[in-house]
């Protein structure tokens, strides 16, 4: 077990709703709402994550329901309501237990290795093994290769730093140098107006953060979740809490992956609870589907972590 590392309970309750302004003849969804396992082996800073009990309540009751995995280990289920309905509830409980990861310790950041090591060990060439990593160092749908993203990575991965002391670092610049605040992006909101305004949420900051790496050549992924917060008196209470929330992951090397909170600026620790791995948003969307009826609609979400 990591130094000051902690282990937690948690239970998460994500409720959806969509009030349809006229009957839905039919809807078809895809549901990214199951958190994952997560062994102990990932990376020094990524919590281990067991699911104890996962239930998936959906009303009207589908005429067609199942479960798959993705191409990332993601849980998805696919679901679809044929008969006409004005509303659709779908409420998700999960139960976990989580181990937190290691902190970050500036010792353990400083004995990571040179960042330049790592963006060749995941390049391409002739003859090399296959790396798995290797498939995150792309351009993504919502993230694309940018030189102001490229600058952004090389104020902090000046050459021969150590990678995960350079990434924390980057963390903390992106922390300081963009403002949170709700509602001033929206999920298809470009990466280029979040760099122009430095305002976004912490699904823009996660962005943010990955093209800078991927820019540089480091394997980088977007990573889905919730956080609890329960601040002491008198402190705020962290943005995120009691709402979905997303971070990025970086590849260290040797030390695996590296879980980066840039909206907290923090590691995730036992707070946190991860459900889905992806490229970026486009991948792990909570809820997404298609419907056949008329009028528009109106969503409602809640999310309870205790």
């Amino acid at each position: 077990m990591p130094a000051d590392s902690a282990k937690a309970q948690r239970r998460v309750e994500h409720t959806t709703i969509y009030d349809y302004a006229g009957l839905a003849d039919n809807t078809y969804h895809i549901a990214s709402l199951q958190p994952r396992n997560l062994p102990g082996d990932l990376g020094l800073w990524v919590n281990t994550q067991q699911v104890l009990q996962y239930q998936l309540q959906i009303e009207p009751v589908p005429s067609h329901q199942r479960n798959r995995q993705d191409c990332f280990g993601n849980v998805l289920t696919e679901f679809e309501i044929r008969s006409p309905h004005r509303q659709l509830h779908i409420t998700a409980v999960s139960e976990l237990s989580i181990l937190s990861a290691a902190p970050a310790d500036p010792l353990l950041l400083a004995a990571s290795e040179q960042w330049e090591q790592v963006a060749q060990s995941v390049s391409y060439q002739k003859d090399r093994p296959y790396r798995p990593e290797s498939e995150f160092t792309f351009p993504s749908a919502r993230i694309p290769k940018l030189e102001a993203l490229h600058s952004l990575a090389l104020l902090e991965f000046w050459p021969h730093r150590p990678v995960a002391q350079a990434a924390y670092a980057l963390m903390q610049r992106i922390h300081r140098d963009f403002k949170y605040q709700s509602g001033s992006t929206g999920v298809d909101t470009p990466v280029e107006e979040v760099l122009r305004t430095r305002t976004g949420v912490c699904q823009d900051f996660a962005h943010i953060l990955i093209g800078a790496l991927r820019g540089i050549g480091l394997p980088a992924r977007y990573v889905s979740g919730y956080m609890l917060t329960t601040p002491p008196p008198g402190k705020p209470k962290l943005i995120g809490a009691d709402a979905s929330h997303a971070w990025a992951s970086v590849w260290v090397g040797e030390q695996g992956w590296m879980d980066l909170d840039p909206t907290n600026n923090k590691i995730p620790d036992e707070r946190y609870v991860t459900v889905a791995i992806g490229r970026d948003y486009e991948d792990v969307p909570p809820l997404k589907g298609v419907l056949h009826g008329h009028g528009g609609h109106e969503l409602s979400v809640a999310v309870t972590v205790d």
